[in-house]
């Protein structure tokens, strides 16, 4: 890996230096000098011509070696205290009961005052540490760390003077019989508030305070202020601090509800005042962050009360009056928490959207909030590593960033980038707009570090982190992040194409049951979405059948529930479900399913109306059979019901007219002429005719595989207008067929193609046109992913712009949902585009359905057996 690193950074340096004039060089560090990086005599001519390629500040950052480590070191970790740092680590050999705590001074671009020195013995057992700058005028550091001891855990501190010597020896702040599971140090003007947390036998936590001088000597009381804790938070607060505590009520599966409050500080620790109640009663899924605003504190969490996770905002003046909680992120779906960060008078959110399946980048959003507690759109989104740190900090008057991310030259671009994953650092401006990137490429060997952390700013942008390779033992630089022009670009995700369809808005409208099927329609100025959650059909109690529930909803165009019902709880998942729009949004639209009584399954129709009206439901079929895949489209004065009837041991393909009143207008017509078993029935009229497809296995029963077959009928009285032809014969399994009419009078038909039984092959979308006659007009032909992965399932819907197109394509990471357009002729007439990557497995059968401007389609839940509902709302560009 380090040998792939290594080459891409040669070529990278390489097609730099053309770009640069010749003249000044780069100073060199000499191999003795970086500890962990000594060059063989191969790798020194490699190392040279990499140097000789840099000029200027077209390099990367400089770094400066710390330390090298063994293994079982803890730390080191860094603090800034005016114009100096301190790295400070615990390390020792092993068999020792003590180990030692050492300490170097830096500069402030990293490069060492002196020699590293041990300050302290601490015990084997040390479990943490904490380094930060000492309150009070005196300047210097505070080191805490925590230890379990021979009965108990101890948290000691000591103090450091500027020039990194011992201000005294090690004083024990608390001896417990608790855990101690996190401290934190704040200076105040008085000088430091040590704060931790205490677990205890029941789960939470106490938070503790006790004061420490700048000799690292207790100051005043040590205090017990607040207890039952199962969140926390501690920040500076005028001459003060500040915490943001949780405290969770825990029933019978754990948390449930939990309470948010804040609790003032003076300088020696003292409650100011009774906490302030900031929320109640919602799920936290995240710890609290807090930064300060102009006017008091702004604090952020991640609240899963509802269908998604959202972040929600609140401010907390320094009166205690609490404006908010508000969402922070509206209509893009479920976010989550990732950092909140004060930067001159503004404050940046950082937020991702909440994944269940691990991908191979991870999205990053970062935006402003406004006076209104709100991010309206994120000003920047980034890709980065699915893990390792990211820490989000101020800079000046704006902002940095440290994650993992592709490291990319300028000259290259974010898709055409193919260099090595390394720790990155961007600085933002305070519009978030990105001013420098800097990915740690360490060493003289420019190597990327394996990892990244202690981002600190001074208050002139001047930033430097720690960072380490993967290298035994590992060596630590100072990395300095002095403002510059840098050569690399930020790991920006792909830009979607100016004629691509995307994603404007995503909302989930139902969870928590065993979604397996979606349909819509839309009536007006709402969109229907029915929903079957049917994992298994099964008798219920006292022999009586217990089936599927298909429910109702009806949203607005931001995906805020209008009306919500149950239609039925008796329905067959083998039947599925359809809606259909009436021509008149006054009587409101069909939705049709397979119910069940004592002998088999019938088809059942049901108008759903308007919310002040009652639903209105009729059996179209007899039970005699039964009855499997229906579908419904509208048919100018009525509608048309297509189904799957079992009468006669086969499954035939029937459809029949029905009127506003759901009456029927004529007989049940049988559409397929030979004896088969169909299955995947759809529909889709415009005009006088309506196109009719479905799946069948007549010629292959025992083995499964089915062609595709269509025909016309008569949207008057469901006749047939041309019988049944093979849209194309085929070795694969043809199946789950789409239909659009065109805008010439012609439909699109789309369906997937497996691989035939016992080859490995991927699945395919296959697109046809067929005319009133169900004849080809054009070559059946492959619908392009946009990614590497197979098709498993299509959905078609018209269009004033052409057919809009969806694909489900299932890879190794997971199931994401591809969109097009296609013409008359079938050709796409955009480049396929990923919409959204579900949180699926890559078995997942996704349900989708078109209608208009949204797409329904599910998803998996939080629990197993449960799957989610959920309406994104596409921006179909020309």
């Amino acid at each position: 890996m380090a040998r792939c690193q290594r080459a891409w950074m040669a070529q990278v340096l390489l097609a730099l230096a053309t770009l640069l004039a010749e003249g000044c060089g780069t100073a060199k560090t000499s191999a003795k000098d970086t500890p962990g990086t000594a060059l063989d005599a191969r790798a020194a001519p490699i190392a040279q011509a990499r140097a000789a390629a840099l000029r200027g500040d077209r390099s990367p950052a400089r770094s400066h070696p710390v330390a090298l480590l063994a293994r079982q070191t803890l730390g080191p970790f860094a603090a800034r205290a005016g114009d100096r740092l301190v790295a400070a680590w615990i390390a020792g050999s092993e068999g020792e009961r003590e180990r030692d705590l050492f300490a170097v001074v830096l500069s402030d671009d990293g490069t060492q005052l002196g020699q590293a020195r041990a300050v302290a013995r601490v015990p084997v057992e040390t479990n943490s540490l904490v380094v930060r700058a000492a309150g009070g005028a005196q300047g210097g550091w505070l080191l805490a760390w925590s230890a379990l001891m021979d009965r108990g855990e101890a948290l000691t501190v000591i103090a450091l003077a500027p020039d990194g010597t011992p201000r005294g020896a090690p004083v024990d702040l608390q001896r417990t019989h608790d855990h101690i599971r996190w401290s934190s140090l704040l200076p105040t003007a008085a000088g430091t508030l040590c704060v931790w947390a205490e677990e205890t036998p029941s789960g939470d936590a106490d938070i503790l305070v006790s004061g420490v001088t700048a000799d690292g000597k207790p100051r005043g009381v040590l205090m017990r202020v607040a207890r039952g804790v199962d969140r926390w938070q501690a920040v500076p607060a005028g001459d003060g601090a500040a915490l943001a505590l949780v405290s969770a009520n825990r029933g019978e599966h754990g948390p449930s509800a939990a309470s948010l409050t804040w609790q003032r500080l003076d300088r020696d620790g003292q409650p100011q005042g009774a906490p302030v109640l900031v929320a109640r009663g919602a799920p936290m899924a995240s710890n609290v962050e807090a930064a300060a605003t102009e006017g008091g504190w702004l604090l952020g969490w991640t609240d899963r009360a509802g269908q998604d996770a959202r972040v929600m905002l609140a401010k907390v003046d320094a009166s205690g009056l609490v404006s908010g909680p508000k969402v922070a992120v509206e209509g893009m779906g479920a976010s989550s928490l990732v950092a909140l960060a004060s930067g001159g008078k503004s404050v940046a959110l950082a937020w991702e959207d909440p994944r269940s399946r691990t991908r191979s980048t991870r999205a990053i959003h970062l935006g402003l909030v406004s006076p209104g507690l709100i991010a309206p759109a994120a000003a920047v989104s980034l890709e980065v590593a699915p893990n390792g740190v990211l820490e989000f900090v101020p800079s000046g008057m704006g902002f940095a960033l440290l994650a993992s991310a592709k490291a990319c030259s300028a000259d290259v671009g974010p898709d055409a980038c193919t260099g090595p994953i390394a720790p990155t650092f961007l600085r933002f401006g305070p519009r978030l707009e990105t001013l420098q990137v800097e990915p740690f490429l360490v060493g003289e060997s420019y190597q990327a570090a394996a990892l990244g952390w202690g981002l600190s700013c001074d208050g002139d942008s001047r930033c430097v982190a720690l960072a380490g390779t993967s290298d035994v033992p590992t060596p630590v630089y100072a990395v300095d992040l002095a403002p510059r022009a840098s050569p690399f670009a930020a790991p920006l995700p792909r830009q979607v194409p100016a004629d691509a369809p995307a994603v404007v808005g995503i909302a989930t409208l139902a969870s928590r049951q065993p979604y397996n099927q979606v349909a819509s329609a839309r009536v007006g100025a709402l969109t229907l979405v029915a929903a079957l959650a049917s994992a298994v059909d099964m008798p219920g109690r006292y022999g009586r059948f217990r089936g599927g529930r298909i429910s109702i909803r009806s949203v607005d165009n931001e995906g805020k529930p209008v009306l919500e019902q149950t239609l039925t709880s008796r329905a067959l998942a083998v039947g599925g479900v359809a809606a259909a729009a009436s021509g008149d949004p006054q009587d409101g639209a069909a939705v049709a399913w397979v119910a069940r009584d004592e002998t088999g399954g019938c088809v059942h129709v049901a108008n759903v109306a308007r919310p002040d009206r009652p639903n209105r439901e009729v059996r179209l079929t007899s039970s005699k059979g039964g009855a499997s895949s229906v579908a419904i489209a509208w048919a100018g004065d009525g509608w048309l019901v297509a189904w799957v009837d079992g009468r006669g041991g086969r499954g035939g393909v029937y459809a029949i007219k029905i009127g506003r009143d759901l009456r029927r207008l004529g007989r049940a017509e049988h559409i397929s002429q030979a004896a088969g078993d169909a299955g995947d029935v759809t529909l889709a009229a415009q005009g006088d005719l309506a196109w009719i497809a479905w799946s069948d296995q007549r010629d292959s029963p025992r083995e499964g595989v089915a062609d595709i077959f269509a025909a016309t009928v008569h949207t008057r009285d469901a006749t047939i207008a041309a019988e049944e032809v093979r849209v194309l014969a085929t070795a694969r399994h043809s199946r789950s067929p789409a239909l659009a009419p065109a805008a010439d009078g012609r439909a699109l038909l789309a369906w997937i193609e497996d691989a035939p039984p016992g080859l490995d092959a991927p699945a395919s979308a296959m697109v046809a046109c067929l005319d009133a006659n169900v004849r080809l007009t054009c070559t059946p032909s492959e619908l392009a992913p946009a990614a590497e992965g197979q098709a498993t399932t299509v959905a078609l819907a018209p269009s004033s712009e052409g057919v809009r197109a969806v694909i489900a394509r299932s890879s190794h990471a997971g199931v994401s949902l591809d969109a097009l357009r296609l013409g008359s002729e079938g050709t796409p007439l955009v480049t396929p585009w990923s919409l959204i990557d579900l949180d699926a497995p890559p078995s997942f059968e996704v349900a989708l359905a078109i209608s208009g401007d949204q797409l329904i389609f599910d998803d998996v839940g939080a629990r197993p057996g449960e799957n989610r509902v959920r309406r994104a709302l596409i921006q179909w560009r020309r």
